[in-house]
């Protein structure tokens, strides 16, 4: 996912990652992270983070904390791709809902290929309320999926 932000003009905090976690900044794109909130309010993957150097308030900050947790939906390298790819089709296009709309058509075909894998760490408790996926909840707060 790193590779993809970096070659879609994404500045990724240390030029990457030796893991699954990322910071990406807005700040050459433009962007706000409380822009994108909206899209990405209930992702459990995404959250707004502040950047070095950040020119936003702690309210607004111009990055983003990129934590993907879809290996139980068994994606593999070229399915996390396509989702960076989504997700920068998103921030590049925010404010042109045509393109929203082909993403979203796009991601639910795309979610629809794989189920979700269910752990007994997962089950729903009256203590513990049942937990979404990492890419359901994405799609979901991209308004991709209801």
């Amino acid at each position: 996912m790193a590779k993809v932000f970096i070659e879609r003009g994404f500045d990724v905090v240390s030029d990457g990652t030796d893991d699954h976690l990322m910071l990406v900044s807005l700040i050459a794109k433009g962007i706000t992270a409380k822009r994108l909130m909206p899209h990405w309010q209930s992702a459990h993957h995404v959250n707004k983070n502040a950047v070095p150097n950040d020119p936003q308030s702690p309210f607004v900050t111009s990055g983003i904390r990129v934590a993907p947790g879809a290996n139980n939906r068994g994606f593999k390298e070229t399915e996390m791709i396509e989702i960076a790819n989504m997700m920068c089709d998103v921030m590049e296009n925010i404010e042109d809902e045509e393109v929203i709309a082909i993403v979203r058509e796009k991601s639910v075909i795309f979610a629809r290929g794989f189920r979700f894998i269910v752990e007994n760490r997962n089950a729903v408790s009256p203590a513990r309320p049942k937990r979404t996926s990492t890419l359901d909840a994405c799609f979901r707060s991209l308004k991709l999926i209801t």
